[in-house]
């Protein structure tokens, strides 16, 4: 594997085919298919993190941090040697069957980083013997602009990277702040604006009251963790419904519901079939997870036939229900954070946060229960934000998603979820060397955010690109074949 670890810099340009923004799941994922499916080429992958595949999501540490679904559901793609169980059965056999909360092959469910060490260990298969070299820019993207025959990124290292191809394929950004807490707070002691900051968490005091804005699977790993640590503080989770995520189990019913048939409808005659086909599998033995199973392989099928109307409806009504469902806790963290709800240590409510302060080195904070007009008060120490990541994709240079926007590279969606992207993956924008994958894509694919949809979707835009670069990759990357000076000008849009 040829890595570049950020000794590009200083207004230097580097020249690729593709240049992948973001280096997670998503993005390396690309860029095994990429390596696969190009003779040759050069691929650039800009990922501030020294280790490329697992992103936000795979790089957790905590033991109680599992896979949410079972190693055999896992892979990088469909073909027998990128199955996570086989490579688990293959190096690490202890863990089959022996994952928190497993007890046999087919009810594996491991630590997420040891998927983050599979996905690397692919990607370096993949590039041995291959004639595309791969180069990490261990730096973030600030800018980009349009030039002869490509784009140029701008590199927060003071780098340059010419491209043929721009991916974005950023996941998760930090959450917003949550309704009702004052911007003043926002740097406040004890308030923690991002969740994933594992060091954060464990400076909170045991006997500490914490207080979880959020009650979905983001609330249910900081709980983990506090209860992992040996916490004895009381810990309050608040959200407008109140909805915490189920447990995971196998599914145990095979279901095969053909949605591609279901006729065009709106989100109430969804909703009516889907109740219907539950009951019906529950009648016969089987779960509601089992038809949620189906539906998360083939959910793009209903999303696609939604209009715009339909699918802010379902934002507005129904994607708080469809994600307790659909995103679930793995099994120990389930049994934890349940012992704990038990115990009265940990309460879930419904509500919002009417206000906020600082008040005996903590916070004073007013609480308006859900159908209720009753008001409470609670004091915590503590105040963790668990609302969930938001692009930002307001048009302001200051960031990159916004700097696309502001040159007209981009365009958001119309519910406000990313980019607005066509059906092969480019921007909607100026340019058509501009692609996205990942959760920036929901509003035109629906349900991309766990890693068997991503793996799927950077399969299919991997042939796009190949498709694309054309005989201009498989005949050499860029610079081999033009000169770098003369393939791309130095002008910007």
């Amino acid at each position: 594997m040829v890595l570049d670890s950020g000794r590009h810099g200083h207004g230097e340009a580097v020249f690729c085919d593709v240049a992948i923004v973001g280096g997670g799941f998503a993005g390396t994922v690309l860029a095994l298919h990429l390596v696969r499916g190009l003779g040759s080429g050069r691929i650039g992958i800009v990922e501030p993190r020294a280790e490329l595949g697992s992103g936000l999501a795979y790089s957790a540490t905590d033991e109680v941090h599992c896979i949410n679904v079972t190693a055999r559901q896992m892979g990088v793609s469909a073909q027998a040697e990128d199955r996570f169980i086989d490579w688990l059965e293959k190096w690490y056999p202890t863990l089959v069957g022996g994952g928190l909360g497993a007890s046999q092959p087919s009810r594996t469910f491991v630590q997420r980083r040891w998927f983050g060490e599979f996905v690397r260990d692919r990607l370096g298969a993949a590039l041995t013997g291959s004639k595309v070299k791969l180069e990490h820019h261990r730096t973030s993207a600030e800018d980009v602009r349009i030039v002869e025959g490509g784009l140029e990124l701008i590199l927060a290292n003071g780098g340059k990277l010419h491209a043929l191809c721009v991916v974005v394929a950023t996941s998760h950004g930090v959450p917003a702040l949550p309704s009702g807490f004052p911007a003043a707070l926002g740097n406040a002691p004890g308030f923690i604006a991002d969740p994933w900051q594992a060091q954060e968490l464990k400076r909170i005091p045991p006997e500490a009251d914490v207080l979880i804005i959020g009650t979905g699977l983001t609330m249910a790993d900081v709980t983990g963790s506090l209860l992992a640590n040996a916490h004895r503080g009381r810990i309050r989770a608040l959200s407008r419904h109140g909805l915490l995520s189920r447990a995971a189990s196998v599914a145990t019913y095979p279901v095969a519901l053909d949605f591609a048939s279901w006729p065009q409808a709106t989100v109430t005659v969804y909703l009516r079939r889907l109740r219907n086909e539950i009951a019906l599998i529950e009648r016969e033995g089987g779960s509601w997870r089992d038809v949620f199973t189906a539906l998360r392989q083939r959910s793009a099928d209903l999303w696609a036939k939604l209009s715009i109307q339909e699918k802010k409806r379902f934002m507005r009504h129904l994607k708080s229900f469809y994600d307790v469902h659909r995103y679930r806790m793995a099994p120990d963290l389930a049994g934890r954070v349940e012992a704990a709800r038990e115990a009265g240590q940990v309460e879930v409510f419904a509500g919002r946060l009417r206000s906020a302060r600082r008040d005996r080195g903590g916070f004073l904070v007013e609480i308006e229960r859900r159908g209720s007009s009753e008001v409470v008060r609670w004091r915590c120490q503590t105040i963790v934000n668990c609302t969930g990541p938001r692009p930002d994709l307001r048009p302001d240079p200051s960031h990159f998603l916004g700097a696309l926007i502001t040159r007209g590279l981009a365009y958001p969606d119309p519910l406000g979820l990313g980019l607005t992207v066509a059906r092969d993956g480019r921007v909607y924008g100026l340019s058509r060397n501009l692609f996205a994958l990942g959760p920036l894509t929901r509003e035109h694919f629906g349900d991309v955010v766990g890693a068997p949809e991503i793996a799927e979707q950077a399969q299919r835009l991997a042939g796009v690109l190949e498709e694309t670069l054309g005989e201009r990759c498989r005949g050499g990357t860029a610079s081999e074949r033009s000169g770098a000076s003369s393939y791309f000008s130095r002008g910007s849009s």
